[in-house]
């Protein structure tokens, strides 16, 4: 399944490097646990691997590319009513994939420009960034700083791209 110096996303605990597996005994039956250390911190995460399934644990992504592809798409109309908008948003960034993060990105950060994000909106896009983030900087001679300035470069380019085509429309 996986090998010491994967890269992987836990659902709940977000991105980090697989360090090895390690055979524990408990309540007298041994168990086979991937031991994984966050990028987030110092923490190590044991995981059980009979309870992972790919919905829990997954590889991470290798290069920007998918989160490039949904940038570029069209954005979405998030929702007027600030509760459903912030709870759709908390849906996507509780599944730690990285399409509907960056879904979830490019709607919050179009709104931000085109309108104005709530107090809770721009948590929730700080949040979605920074998950975005310590998955990139998995990526070989990444740092965290580095995978953040490389996002928001593209992210601005998909911005100016979608406010100018919107500019267009309306002046034709």
């Amino acid at each position: 399944m996986f090998e010491p110096g994967d890269k992987v996303v836990h659902t709940r605990h977000g991105a980090g490097i697989v360090l090895e597996t390690k055979t524990l005994v408990f309540d007298g039956e041994e168990r086979i646990y991937f031991c994984v250390q966050m990028n987030d911190d110092r923490r190590t995460l044991m995981i059980p691997m009979e309870n992972v399934d790919e919905d829990e644990l997954r590889p991470a992504i290798t290069d920007m590319s998918v989160i490039e592809d949904v940038l570029f798409n069209e954005p979405a109309d998030l929702p007027d009513n600030h509760r459903t908008r912030q709870s759709d948003i908390r849906t996507k960034l509780k599944t730690r994939n990285p399409r509907k993060l960056a879904q979830a990105l490019r709607d919050l950060i179009y709104l931000e420009r085109t309108h104005r994000l709530t107090n809770t909106d721009a948590k929730l896009r700080d949040k979605v960034m920074q998950a975005l983030t310590r998955e990139l900087a998995l990526r070989p001679s990444i740092t965290v700083a580095t995978a953040r300035q490389n996002l928001q470069k593209l992210v601005d380019r998909a911005m100016h791209e979608h406010i100018d085509e919107e500019e267009e429309v309306t002046t034709s």
